[in-house]
């Protein structure tokens, strides 16, 4: 079947929807399971802007280079087409943010995520139409700048919640 289609036909095919990523899809996968088949399906996944416009990566402890790596992977195969990202900072954001030493170590906590950060510098920021993120330390935040943001989802576990008002009810 891959011989009788024209690969442009076999890459829009296989597209992931826009949204797909704030509803659990990881959409990262997709392009990088196709490049793995053969060299044909690695061209047609290589050539389909759109296989790489929608992802989701989970920002793993002691990973963060390697995910701005993939990050910029995804921006750079995405072409001139708006992007929809998905970070889920849970993990980092424990594992870093909420580590009592840290501030023993004077590290300053947006530093953790630097990496994340500079890895969209390699796409112009007003590509960036959509952003999920589940469990985003402030300081990340401040260090963003997307002018031409049009959907933003922030979601946070209760856990990581401070609801002072609660803990004490009148």
């Amino acid at each position: 079947m891959v011989h009788a289609c024209p690969l442009t036909n076999i890459g829009l095919t296989l597209s992931i929807d826009p949204g797909s990523f704030q509803r659990g899809l990881n959409g990262c996968a997709t392009p990088l399971s196709l490049s793995s088949v053969s060299s044909q399906w690695r061209r047609v996944a290589h050539s389909t802007p759109q296989l790489w416009s929608t992802f989701t990566v989970k920002v793993r402890h002691g990973a963060v280079k390697q995910t701005a790596s993939l990050i910029r992977l995804y921006l750079d195969k995405s072409g001139d087409l708006p992007v929809s990202i998905g970070l889920n900072l849970m993990q980092i954001y424990r594992r870093t943010i909420c580590r009592a030493d840290i501030q023993t170590l004077n590290i300053p906590p947006a530093a953790a995520f630097y990496p994340i950060r500079s890895a969209f510098d390699t796409k112009p920021q007003r590509d960036v139409t959509a952003l999920y993120l589940f469990a985003p330390p402030f300081e990340l935040l401040s260090l963003c700048s997307l002018p031409h943001l049009q959907q933003l989802w922030i979601e946070w576990p209760t856990e990581l919640l401070h609801l002072p008002h609660r803990a004490n009810p009148p």
